[in-house]
């Protein structure tokens, strides 16, 4: 596929959904909250295996879509943004 038909594709979401943005949805945010501590710890140990919500400029679904942005241009299995500013 040729790499401009691969950037129109991108980020479109759930493709199989019956109904979803054209775009993905920007999430704006340095702090995430935990319902509580047991749940934060828990989230500490998925994002070493998973792409799950941490801190902002770690994990958010933002940074999530770029990343497989940049995978799939780059024919890439995953990668990891830091956006620290």
């Amino acid at each position: 596929m040729n790499s401009k038909t691969k950037l129109i594709h991108c980020g479109r979401g759930d493709q199989g959904a019956e109904a979803r943005s054209v775009n993905p949805t920007l999430m704006r945010a340095s702090t995430i909250l935990f319902k509580d501590h047991a749940t934060w710890q828990k989230y500490k140990k998925l994002r070493k295996i998973d792409r799950v919500l941490s801190y902002g400029a770690r994990g958010t679904t933002t940074n999530f879509e770029l990343e497989k942005l940049i995978c799939t241009l780059e024919g890439g299995y995953r990668a990891q943004l830091f956006p620290t500013g």
